[in-house]
């Protein structure tokens, strides 16, 4: 598409009244979101000379990095961590040739590598799931290259130049960490041009004037003119999806096209101050459709829309880029949250509760599933045992379960007994706590919301129906 340009004779926009224009700003800014949002994590992320293999912090454009340590009480680097998984990422470029990924075999371990474009959408998943356990090869290819690659090859044609594989690996608790590591290790990235040789290890440049702030941060503190300009500039490498092409033809209207330069100076007032007025608007505006998206039943949420691929709810994936970019696909993760009982009263440490799954009515999976606890801050809560989450299912012995079939998980900050001790998920020393239950390759009921979790309830109120 051609550049923007100046029509001597009128402003572009100048036909559309103000209240049109900050409307059509508003889903502009909606649109972009994303894309701005995955360039600013990408820098940041990119910046680095050699891949971090220990904590996942970074690592140079088509070369993977890995978290290979447990977050513990002590850890206040990222809020809401897991215990499940470890992480593992790749900021990719196949702008000129494909990018060449080799996985090495599973065996029983549960993993999954979400490709995804620029736009923050998963337009692949390999993984156990998907692709199975076996060793494996895939090429990612750019959305305008044409060649020849071997035909054993898998090929996953990219829509856009740019983009992120985020991969989760199952981590059957600490004594787990090498194996894994392992696994990590087989995780490799070559360019076409140089797969099958002997890796060189060299220094990436680094951009010391780049800025070191949140992802976040970053974008909300970009002006109208940079965050547009970026935009222009960013769909050169990385087009708009089929579907865009209605939304495209709006924003043009205020005198924003692809692949060209944002000039203020051509564009009518009217356009100009719905451009500085949208970003606000535009964020109220999708962290609201994000927390529509929750549905809830026994006091538990979790977004009942598809994660992953959003067609055109501009509005949902702009606000689930806010909440957590890099969300994998609901086929592959899906998370519930609680922060109340079943009374509707918050989750305090000093009561006891309960979650007893009826005989059969398990957390659906083909997988495993966990329940996590963290305390007001979100975090980890010390406790004695050093235990911040049950899991069950893949690799993990099975919970022990009452005469009836059921199964009841204690949370709670003392002992509920040596006999029940397996089930129980230590409460914090004092104050209000939340739990998340992650369900990993889970079946159709969980991902469409005909089955959901128990709702917990205080001890008093579970004597009855809970006898283990």
């Amino acid at each position: 598409m051609t550049a923007l340009h100046a029509d001597a004779a009128k402003s572009i926009g100048a036909g559309v009244a103000f209240v049109e224009a900050l409307e059509i700003a508003v889903e502009a800014y909606t649109y972009a979101y994303p894309l701005i949002l995955m360039e600013a994590t990408r820098r940041l992320a990119t910046n680095v000379e050699f891949p971090d293999f220990e904590h996942g912090s970074g690592a140079p454009p088509n070369q993977f990095t890995h978290l290979r340590s447990l977050p513990d009480a002590t850890s206040i680097a990222a809020q809401r961590p897991n215990l499940d998984t470890l992480y593992s990422a790749l900021w990719f470029d196949v702008e000129n040739e494909p990018l060449i990924v080799t996985i090495p075999e599973a065996r029983e371990r549960f993993y999954a590598l979400s490709l995804l474009d620029h736009w923050s959408e998963v337009f692949a998943s390999p993984g156990t799931r998907t692709t199975g356990r076996d060793a494996q090869a895939f090429a990612i290819i750019g959305p305008s290259w044409n060649g020849a690659l071997p035909q054993h090859l898998r090929i996953y044609r990219s829509p856009t130049a740019l983009g992120w594989i985020v991969g989760i690996t199952q981590l059957n608790g600490p004594t787990d960490l090498a194996a894994v590591a392992r696994f990590q290790a087989g995780l490799s990235a070559s360019p076409w041009s140089s797969w099958g040789q002997l890796p060189r290890r060299s220094r990436h440049s680094v951009n010391e004037a780049a800025p070191l702030s949140d992802p976040v941060d970053v974008v909300a503190s970009l002006s109208s003119s940079e965050f547009f300009s970026q935009f222009a500039q960013l769909t050169r490498q990385n087009p708009p999806h089929a579907q865009d092409y209605p939304v495209l033809d709006r924003i043009r209207r205020i005198g924003i096209t692809l692949g060209g330069r944002l000039d203020l100076r051509a564009i009518s007032a009217e356009a100009r101050l719905a451009l500085e007025k949208a970003p606000r608007i535009a964020q109220l505006g999708f962290q609201a459709a994000y927390e529509q998206s929750l549905r809830f039943v026994n006091h538990w949420h979790a977004i009942q829309r598809p994660l992953g691929v959003y067609g055109t709810d501009y509005r949902l994936r702009a606000g689930v880029a806010l909440t957590g970019l890099g969300a994998h696909g609901s086929e592959d993760v899906v998370c519930f949250g609680v922060s109340r009982d079943a009374a509707g009263e918050p989750l305090d440490s000093s009561c006891c509760y309960r979650v007893t799954f009826p005989q059969g009515q398990l957390p659906p999976v083909k997988a495993f599933w966990s329940l996590t606890l963290y305390d007001q801050q979100r975090r980890f809560a010390d406790n004695a045992l050093n235990r911040h989450a049950l899991r069950f299912g893949a690799g993990q012995a099975p919970l022990p379960t009452a005469s009836d079939g059921s199964t009841t998980l204690y949370v709670q900050r003392e002992s509920p007994g040596p006999t029940r001790e397996a089930n129980w998920l230590p409460a914090p020393h004092s104050g209000p706590f939340s739990l998340s239950l992650r369900l990993y390759w889970p079946r159709a009921s969980a991902i469409t919301g005909a089955w959901f979790p128990p709702p917990v309830r205080p001890a008093e109120a579970s004597a009855r129906s809970a006898p283990n």
